[in-house]
C-alpha cells in the first residue's frame, strides 16, 4: 500500500509540474500576444504616418507644379511685354524722325520778315 501511496504521490507531483509548466506556457502566450498587440499598433501608427507624409508630398509636388506653371507664364508674360517695348521704342524713334521731317518742312514754308 505504501508503494501506492508513492506513486500516487509522484504522480500527484508530475501533475502539479504539468500544471506549473501550462500556468508558464499560458502566462507566456499572453505576454508574447500583448507584445504583439503593441507591435501592430506601432506599425499603424507608422503607416499613418506614412500615408500622411505621402499626402505631404503629393501637396508639395502639386504646389511645385503650379509654381513652375506661373514662373512660365510670367516669363512668357515678360518676353511679350519686351516685344510690346521694342515696339513701342522703334515707334518712338520712327515719330521722331517724322517729327524732324516736319519740322524741316514747315521751316521751309517759313516766310522771313
Amino acid at each position: 500500500m505504501n508503494d501506492l501511496k508513492e506513486i500516487t504521490t509522484e504522480q500527484n507531483q508530475a501533475v502539479e509540474h504539468v500544471n506549473e509548466s501550462f500556468d508558464w506556457i499560458f502566462k507566456a502566450v499572453d505576454k508574447i500576444t500583448k507584445e504583439i498587440e503593441e507591435v501592430t499598433s506601432e506599425l499603424k501608427e507608422l503607416n499613418d504616418s506614412k500615408n500622411e507624409l505621402v499626402e505631404m508630398t503629393n501637396a508639395i509636388t502639386t504646389v511645385s507644379e503650379q509654381t513652375a506653371a506661373a514662373t512660365q507664364q510670367v516669363s512668357s508674360s515678360m518676353v511679350e511685354q519686351m516685344k510690346a517695348i521694342e515696339e513701342v521704342a522703334r515707334s518712338a524713334e520712327s515719330l521722331s524722325g517724322l517729327s524732324m521731317e516736319l519740322n524741316e518742312n514747315v521751316d521751309a514754308f517759313k516766310v522771313e520778315e
